[in-house]
């Protein structure tokens, strides 16, 4: 189990996310979208997007005229043009949707 040994934080970081990733996906529970926000928010990964985010396809939908049927490799494919910022482009697409905390 990949928990067996804990998780080191300071090592993950050091890592290439397809590498702590792998490690993360074999954990009951955590899927593509769970690693993902925990690369952005627990390892502050500057460079990652989350193609199966519904708020962030919902975004590029409302400001990029993307379609609302794309499959996520169309978003996949767009986000590829903020590398390697794509994390900070996300914070963005997320804030312009104006969703408070309630």
């Amino acid at each position: 189990m990949a928990v067996s040994g804990g998780l080191h934080l300071e090592k993950m970081t050091q890592r290439s996310p397809s590498s702590w990733r792998k490690e993360l996906l074999q954990i009951k529970g955590l899927g593509p979208w769970s690693c993902d926000m925990f690369g952005m928010f627990g390892l502050g990964d500057l460079d990652l997007f989350s193609a199966g985010d519904l708020g962030l396809r919902n975004a590029m939908v409302a400001h990029l005229g993307m379609g609302v049927k794309e499959k996520p490799a169309a978003f996949e494919l767009r986000a590829n043009r903020w590398k390697p910022y794509r994390t900070v482009a996300s914070l963005h697409l997320w804030k312009s949707l104006g969703n408070q905390p309630k």
